[in-house]
């Protein structure tokens, strides 16, 4: 009977722990989604929320720091993510918008 009720304290502990773990992971998703949206709005300098040729590189170049200092051992690949860039800002906000 005791190994009954330590098991079943344990079941419970663990199902805690997984709703934990599943409310960071979804604040760290808004948290990058939030830092997304404040890079590309920082970048946009003219405010059309479409990003030129200029502002592109510009995000580049913020974004490559970060990832930098993340990560040494890894590359970004700029002309996938000049490419992905062109898509208007308002698609890319509403993408990240329904991540959360």
């Amino acid at each position: 009977m005791m190994e009954s009720s330590t098991l079943d304290e344990l079941e419970v502990q663990l199902q805690e722990q997984k709703e934990i773990e599943d409310q960071l992971e979804d604040n760290l998703v808004a948290e990058i989604c939030q830092n997304v949206i404040s890079i590309c709005l920082a970048v946009d300098k003219d405010g059309d929320m479409n990003l030129s040729d200029d502002e592109i590189a510009l995000l580049i170049a913020k974004i490559q720091v970060g990832f930098n200092s993340f990560s040494a051992s890894r590359e970004m690949n700029k002309d996938n993510f000049s490419h992905a860039c062109k898509i208007p800002c308002i698609v890319i906000f509403s993408l990240l918008v329904a991540l959360q």
